[in-house]
């Protein structure tokens, strides 16, 4: 059964909604209100919820407050994910971490691991994780299969970051078409996000691109492969996104140094960035700091808000809990300032 959050207590489902949860296939029924529930109608949900973005039941009054900010005037509550690396334990010894895992240097094709983690997902109140992609017969995305065999059960939902683009071995224009037919099968798996132009596909872009010179080739490619996606472009130069005749369904950006980054449609979160390379942090961590970088993402009202990252060790922006910032809770001080603040 998949939701963007956990059920609040809003009164009973109705019984179209459980007849059509129970034919798509959802474990066990549920009597505490439709909202999170996946959906592909408003007559999916109940009489307080109505099918919002991803799919999934949303209050029909949703955005008019969304937990410490969010979009208002009546607008569905954004979608909030975070970037997963699925690459460990190569990544251990690839990029070294600056810092240590609480839960060591674990393996991301161990079911145990990916259920934790999706727990952590769910105690930080988000929506789901962006994995990363490197396109068809990659480690990425036999382990992307993995990830979604493992969650299956889990109320998570997915979607992929292509990073080839920025890779030292950039793709020609059929390989970008073969990894396009190849998310498009991967999309068909329910637990991936589905937009209103298609499966969410956020494509990483190195600082010398030409943002609007991607943005027309991904779409002319796409049309020409016959893969429907929702497409979200990178700005190259980390600055303001550029004025395209064919721009993408929206722009996103990240700056090292900062821990909170926006465009019009996509507010970024860090709670820090010390990579490996490197001998100090360009953005040095602070819980005081992140909980009012929280807070802003919250208030941005974006369609998407970013977390970079869910366990990117190795650039050292992880929320993932480590022995430096543990806590009591067991998910560490980041995660419990977002379990706090997001609802």
């Amino acid at each position: 059964m998949l939701r963007v959050a956990p059920p609040q207590p809003k009164g009973q489902v109705s019984f179209v909604a459980l007849l059509a949860l129970l034919l798509a296939g959802c474990p066990r029924p549920f009597t505490d209100g439709a909202l999170g529930y996946a959906c592909q109608r408003d007559e999916d949900c109940d009489a307080l919820t109505r099918c919002g973005p991803g799919k999934v039941c949303v209050g029909r009054d949703a955005g008019a407050g969304g937990g410490g900010g969010g979009a208002g005037g009546g607008a569905a509550p954004p979608l909030r994910l975070a970037t997963y690396v699925t690459s460990y334990p190569f990544t251990w010894t690839a990029r070294p971490s600056k810092y240590t895992p609480s839960a060591g240097n674990y393996a991301t094709r161990d079911a145990a691991v990916v259920a934790r983690h999706l727990q952590a997902v769910e105690y930080a109140h988000l929506s789901g994780l962006v994995l990363e992609w490197y396109g068809q017969g990659t480690d990425s995305d036999s382990a992307a299969t993995s990830v979604f065999e493992d969650s299956a059960a889990k109320p998570v939902r997915f979607a992929f970051e292509y990073l080839q683009e920025s890779s030292s071995s950039p793709p020609n224009d059929d390989q970008v078409r073969t990894d396009l037919k190849r998310m498009a099968v991967q999309a068909q798996r329910p637990a991936y996000l589905a937009l209103d132009a298609g499966p969410l596909f956020l494509v990483s872009l190195p600082t010398a691109a030409n943002g609007c010179a991607m943005s027309a080739r991904y779409q002319a490619i796409a049309q020409d492969a016959g893969v429907a996606m929702t497409l979200y472009l990178e700005v190259p130069s980390g600055g303001a996104p550029p004025s395209c005749p064919r721009p993408p369904d929206a722009w996103y950006t990240t700056a090292k140094s900062q821990g909170l980054t926006a465009t019009a449609q996509v507010a970024t979160l860090q709670p820090g960035f010390f990579a490996s390379s490197e001998s100090s942090p360009r953005l040095a961590r602070d819980p005081v700091r992140f909980r009012a970088d929280v807070q802003a993402w919250l208030d941005a009202g974006t369609a998407l808000q970013l977390v970079r990252s869910f366990n990117d060790w190795g650039t050292g922006n992880p929320v993932e809990s480590a022995v430096e910032w543990a806590s009591d809770s067991g998910f560490g001080t980041y995660l419990d300032v977002l379990h706090e603040l997001v609802r």
